[in-house]
């Protein structure tokens, strides 16, 4: 479906939530060719490493994309617990660095006091 606008070189995302379960996502732009040409650049790194919120709006060049949350968060499925941890992990990477780190030096620790155990005495 084609329509008349004024977007001129900008190209405009947003995301919704969706009646039922899922999200509509709508991209748009002044002309067929230039929205062939922004689908391109909004898959490619630089574009889609900007996208945040539900509302991005950009230009020919990278460092024109604005972005904003213009709706509140929703949750799409099932949360498993295993799912919440992993996501928590993702975004805070520190932790798991961290956690790895306590870790190996627990085990560490462990196996040098279980080796003095064993360890005959010295006359």
């Amino acid at each position: 479906m084609e329509q008349a606008n004024d977007l001129g070189d900008n190209l405009v995302l947003t995301a919704v939530r969706a009646d039922g379960a899922g999200t509509a996502t709508v991209v748009t732009a002044a002309n067929r060719e230039r929205l062939i040409e922004g689908m391109h650049q909004l898959t490619s790194p630089q574009y889609w490493g900007q996208a945040r919120g539900d509302f991005m709006l950009w230009k020919r060049s990278s460092d024109s994309v604005v972005t904003l949350r213009l709706s509140p968060r929703y949750q799409i499925g099932a949360d498993s617990p295993g799912m919440t941890v992993r996501f928590y992990i993702s975004q805070h990477p520190w932790y798991w660095l961290g956690g790895t780190v306590l870790l190996l030096m627990l085990l560490s620790g462990l196996t040098v006091w279980v080796l003095a155990r064993r360890r005959p005495p010295s006359a």
